[in-house]
C-alpha cells in the first residue's frame, strides 16, 4: 500500500499565539491544525467547562419520556432490547439501571449474534408479546426494524426507538429523497430531519444515557445518579469508535475521569484483571484492553455476559465474570489472527488486487471477527473492505453475513444504500456497516458496490498527516505533560504527529513476549532518544539492518514511559522511509 505524508499547513504566528494562549509555540500550532478557533480554546483544553446538551432537545424525547412514566406507573412490563457490541451493551444497562431507579417493572434481552442478527427480529417481538410485555424499549437499534415494528404493533405492543444510526431513506413520486422512519410511538435518534439537537454523531449509549436522565429527572431521582452513568457512556463512545470532538470528548473527558475510581463492581475487576488497577485510563485502555474484552462475549458465546459483568453485585460474581471476558478475548484474538491471514492472502490474489473496494468471502471465516478483520485489512490496503462469512438468517436460511470498514473518502452506508435491494438486511454509518445477503447475490454485489465508488488511487493511498517537523532535541518532558492536554485522542482528535529528517536508529532490539515490539535508540543532528516501535517489527529490524548506516525519516508521537515508578520520555515510531524517497513534504 502507498503511503502519502502530507505536512499541514496552517499559517500563523504560533509564537505570538501561543502567548495569548499561555501554552507553547507546538502545543498552539497542534490546536491550530485541528481547527480550533481562539474562542473554542477554553472548552477544548477543558472540556469541563463546556456544557453538556439537554436531552429534551432530541425529537421525540419528551414524548418517550411521558410515555414511559405513564407506563411506569401503571407498573406495565416494558422489556429493554439492545445490542451485542460495547455500545449496545452499555446502552441496554444504562437503560436499565435507570429503569429500575424508577420502580418500573423491567427486563432486558441482548439479541444473540448468530440466533438473531442485528437489533430487533420477528422472534423477539412475538417473544415479548407473548410474556406479557407491554412496552419495548430499543437502544443501538431499532431506527430500520419497519417490518418487526409493524409487527410489534399488530400484537399490542408499545414500541419506543433510541438510536444513533443513519435514518434510512426512500424515494418519493418525485424521486426526492424522504426519510423513511419505523412506525413506532417514539423515535429518537439525533440524525432525524428537523431535530435540535447540536451535536448529531452521539453513540446508541450516549442517547440511552440522554433519556436516562431526562427519566430520572422526572422521576425526582438525585442528579448525581444520572451523572454516574457519565462513565459508562464514556466507554461506549471509545468502544464504538466515535468521533472525539464536541460533546462527545466532554463525555469521555468527563468519564475516563470517573472511571478510574468506578463504583461498578464489574467494571472495577474487569480493570484490575487487565492489569490496570491505579493506572491513568486512556482512551487506548479502553479501546484495546477492556472494551475487547466486552465485545468478545457477544463475538464468541453470549453478549449477555458483558451485561451481567455491569450489573454484578458481589465480589465472586464480578471475578468469575471478568475472568471469563478476559479468557473469551484471548480466543478472538487467536481467531482474528487467522482470519486476517486468509484475508490478506485473499486482497492480493488476482481476483481482488485491483478492485477498490474489497469483498472478501472467507471460507473458514468466522462472522464474530469479520468486523475486525475487515478494519485490519482496511489498514494493510487502504481499502474499505467487507469481509463475509456463511452462516444463516434467523429462519435458518443459509446466506453471507459481513461487517464493512470504510475510509474517509467513501460513505460505506451510502453505497450500501444504493444497491439496497441485494440485501437481505443491512445497516451502519458512513465508516462502518453490516449486512446479511444471500450467496447468489454476491457476484452482483462484488461488481455493483465496485463499479459505483467513484474511488481513485488517490483516495486509497494511506494518508498520513503530519502536525510539523521537530527535531528531537526539542523532545522534552515538559513538551510530553503538554501534549497530555489534548487527550483524549482517538477519531477526530489523532494523537499529534511530527516528522524527524536524518535519523539512525541506534542499537535496535526485538522485545515482549512475541517479539513484536522494537527498542531502540534515535538520533539525528541535534540529540539521541529513546524509541519504540509497534507493527512489523522484526520487518523494521530487518530494514534498520540492511541500511545500515543510511538515514531515514520517520513519523513519531511522543509518550511517557512509566516503569518501577520512574517516567521518562520517549518516542513512538509510526512511519519509516528511506530519506531519498520523499525530498519535500
Amino acid at each position: 500500500m502507498t503511503e502519502k505524508w502530507t505536512l499541514i499547513r496552517r499559517s500563523g504566528d504560533y509564537v505570538e499565539i501561543g502567548k495569548k494562549l499561555g501554552v507553547s509555540p507546538i502545543l498552539a500550532r497542534i490546536m491550530r491544525n485541528r481547527g480550533i478557533e481562539f474562542e473554542d480554546v477554553d472548552s477544548f483544553l477543558d472540556p469541563a467547562a463546556q456544557t453538556l446538551y439537554n436531552g429534551v432537545l432530541l425529537k421525540d424525547s419528551e414524548k418517550l419520556i411521558a410515555c414511559l412514566e405513564k407506563k411506569i406507573r401503571e407498573k406495565k412490563k416494558i422489556r429493554v432490547i439492545g445490542d451485542y457490541d460495547i455500545d449496545g451493551i452499555f446502552a441496554s444497562y444504562i437503560l436499565i439501571r435507570s429503569l429500575e431507579q424508577t420502580g418500573a417493572v423491567c427486563d432486558y434481552v441482548i439479541p444473540h449474534r448468530k440466533k438473531d442478527g442485528y437489533g430487533l427480529n420477528d422472534r423477539l417481538i412475538r417473544e415479548a408479546a407473548q410474556e406479557g410485555v407491554d412496552t419495548v424499549l430499543t437502544c443501538d437499534n431499532g431506527i430500520s426494524a419497519h417490518g418487526q415494528i409493524t409487527l410489534g404493533n399488530s400484537l399490542g405492543l408499545t414500541i419506543l426507538v433510541t438510536d444513533h444510526h443513519a435514518i434510512p431513506w426512500k424515494e418519493d413520486e418525485t424521486g426526492e429523497r424522504r426519510e423513511n422512519l419505523p412506525e413506532a410511538y417514539a423515535v429518537v435518534d439525533p440524525h432525524r430531519e428537523g431535530d435540535g439537537y447540536p451535536f448529531k454523531t452521539l453513540c446508541g449509549a450516549a442517547v440511552a444515557w440522554k433519556i436516562a436522565d431526562l427519566l430520572l429527572d422526572r422521576f425526582g431521582i438525585d442528579k448525581n445518579e444520572s451523572e454516574k452513568l457519565l462513565e459508562l457512556a464514556a466507554f461506549a463512545t471509545i468502544g464504538d469508535v466515535m468521533p472525539l470532538i464536541g460533546e462527545n470528548r466532554t463525555i469521555v473527558k468527563l468519564g475516563l475521569e470517573r472511571l478510574e475510581n468506578t463504583w461498578n463492581k464489574g467494571l472495577k475487576k474487569l480493570i484490575d484483571i487487565n492489569g490496570l488497577a491505579d493506572k491513568r485510563l486512556s482512551c487506548y485502555s479502553v479501546g484495546f484492553v477492556l472494551g475487547p474484552c466486552i465485545n468478545a462475549a457477544g463475538r464468541l458465546s453470549s453478549a449477555g455476559i458483558g451485561l451481567e459483568l455491569l450489573m454484578a453485585k458481589g465480589e465472586e460474581e464480578s471475578s468469575h465474570l471478568a475472568e471469563i471476558l478476559k479468557e473469551l478475548n484471548e480466543s478472538r484474538k487467536t481467531m482474528t489472527e487467522q482470519g486476517f491471514k486468509e484475508a490478506l492472502e485473499l486482497s492480493q490474489s488476482p481476483k481482488h488486487r485491483d478492485e477498490k473496494i474489497l469483498v472478501l468471502l472467507l471460507e473458514n471465516g468466522n462472522e464474530a471477527v469479520s468486523g475486525i478483520i475487515a478494519g485490519r485489512i482496511r489498514e494493510s490496503t487502504g481499502k474499505p473492505c467487507f469481509i463475509l462469512s456463511r452462516g444463516n438468517l434467523s429462519d435458518g436460511t443459509p446466506c453471507l453475513k459481513g461487517s464493512g470498514r470504510s475510509i474517509e473518502n467513501y460513505n460505506m452506508y451510502a453505497g450500501l444504500s444504493e444497491i439496497g435491494d441485494l440485501f437481505v438486511q443491512f445497516g451502519g454509518h458512513s465508516m462502518a456497516a453490516g449486512l446479511s445477503i444471500l450467496e447468489d447475490r454476491l457476484q452482483d454485489f462484488e461488481f455493483e458496490i465496485n463499479e459505483r465508488s467513484n474511488l481513485t488511487e488517490d483516495d486509497i493511498s494511506k494518508k498520513i498527516k503530519i502536525d510539523m517537523e521537530l527535531p528531537l532535541r526539542y523532545v522534552t518532558m515538559d513538551l510530553a505533560q503538554e501534549l497530555t492536554r489534548l487527550e483524549p485522542f482517538g477519531t477526530g482528535n489523532e494523537e499529534p504527529l511530527f516528522v524527524c529528517r536524518g535519523v539512525r536508529l541506534l542499537f535496535p532490539e526485538l522485545k515482549g513476549q512475541k517479539q513484536n515490539v522494537l527498542r531502540c535508540r534515535a538520533q539525528d543532528g541535534s540529540g539521541r532518544i529513546e524509541a519504540v516501535y509497534f507493527g512489523e517489527a522484526e520487518s523494521f529490524l530487518s530494514y534498520i539492518k540492511d541500511n545500515d548506516g543510511m538515514t531515514m525519516m520517520i513519523t513519531y508521537a511522543i509518550s511517557i514511559n512509566e516503569f518501577n515508578g520512574y517516567r521518562s520520555v520517549q518516542i513512538i515510531i509510526r512511519n519509516y522511509r528511506a530519506e531519498s524517497t520523499l525530498g519535500k513534504i
